[in-house]
């Protein structure tokens, strides 16, 4: 059963693209960890008064939160570091590498291999594959 997952647009207009690929990510993560109970992705156009870019230009930002048994995984930007993103298509790559990232990290903490002293290395998923 798929998990359920909220996807929100915040400062732009839904879009069915941006939908489409945030939910073939998904579907990608939950084929890796069947453990994935929910969620929410939010995609944001930053009204950024420092920028020079115009009002449909705005820097696009991704945030996502999946809930897992046990734990809260939330991937965004690296504040230290901060990006922005002109490509909604860039930043939700961005998001799900590190939110791959740290899904990759939970099912290694969680696997009974683990425990053991033995575990297998997981294979990332490639978020930019189409």
């Amino acid at each position: 059963m798929p998990s359920p997952i909220r996807i929100s647009f915040h400062g732009l207009d839904h879009s069915d693209a941006a939908e489409v690929s945030i939910r073939e990510r998904i579907e990608r993560l939950e084929q890796r960890c069947d453990r994935i109970t929910g969620g929410r992705v939010v995609v944001e156009a930053r009204n950024n008064s420092h920028s020079h870019l115009n009002a449909a230009n705005r820097p696009f930002h991704v945030t996502i939160h999946l809930t897992v048994p046990g734990d809260a995984l939330t991937a965004n930007h690296d504040v230290k570091r901060p990006k922005s993103y002109n490509d909604i298509e860039s930043a939700i790559a961005d998001a799900f590498r590190a939110i791959d990232r740290k899904l990759t990290q939970y099912v290694e903490r969680k696997s009974p291999k683990r425990r053991r002293g033995k575990t297998d290395p997981v294979e990332p998923v490639d978020h930019n594959a189409a």
